[in-house]
This record gives structure tokens, sequence and C-alpha cells, in this order.
């Protein structure tokens, strides 16, 4: 199974309690609906990736530079590609 982004979630929740953000303001500031807060905490579990599409929203909800998220979102990825090769 391919891991859909435990560094980028954690990374999420991380600064998203630094800023003292629940996951429905975040969900807010990203201007998602108030029941994707699911989307959100399965996010930053890992079970669900974050979409690309919304990366730049995220880095400003984040106050972070968009790089740094995709630098997560890579890490992931390289880490999913590591754990297929190594099967």
């Amino acid at each position: 199974m391919i891991n859909k982004g435990i560094v980028t979630g954690d990374f999420i929740r991380s600064r998203r309690k630094e800023l003292g953000l629940t996951q429905k303001q975040l969900a807010q500031k990203l201007g998602w609906k108030v029941n994707n807060t699911q989307y959100i905490s399965n996010t930053e579990r890992g079970l669900n990736p974050f979409p690309v599409k919304n990366v730049y929203a995220l880095s400003l909800a984040l106050q972070i530079s968009p790089e740094i998220i995709i630098g997560k979102m890579l890490e992931d990825y390289s880490n999913s590609i590591r754990k297929e090769l190594s099967k």
C-alpha cells in the first residue's frame, strides 16, 4: 500500500496547532465546506493525500511558503517509492 502523506499530514497538524487553528478553521481558510474537516483529519493522519490544487491556499492559511508543503509532499512520495521498491 502506498503511503498517502504521513510527513505532509504531520507537518500540517503541527503548523495548524502552532497557529492555534482548529481543523474547522483551516477548512474555512481553504474555502472548503465545514464538513471537509474530516478530510483534513484524514490528511493529518496520513490517510488522504493533500490535494495539489490547494497547496497555495494551504500555504497562505499556514503562513508558509508553498515550497515547504511541496517539499513535504515530495518526501512522502519518495518514501512511498522506496517502500514499493523494497518489496
